[in-house]
């Protein structure tokens, strides 16, 4: 596996850890792990590409759950 899509895997477990902390729905902590899945098996073919959707999803899923603290409803990241 190529390091720099390791290294966004890593922050997307991170974030999304936290999110769960934080009290995102399930549902929405769903649809995020069924587009993590998605990319990861893209990974060998495209790897600047998945390790760039990780961040994205790893950003998003950061904003939800600063979200979920005040109330706001969070989105769900652009296709991929």
């Amino acid at each position: 596996m190529y390091p720099e899509v390791v290294a966004a895997d890593d922050l997307l477990r991170d974030a999304y850890a936290d999110a769960v902390r934080a009290g995102v729905a399930n549902r929405t902590l769903n649809r995020y792990r069924h587009r993590w899945e998605r990319l990861r098996g893209q990974a060998l073919t495209q790897p600047d590409r998945v390790a760039r959707g990780f961040r994205e999803l790893a950003r998003d899923l950061q904003e939800l759950g600063a979200d979920t603290d005040d109330g706001s409803v969070g989105r769900i990241a652009g296709a991929y």
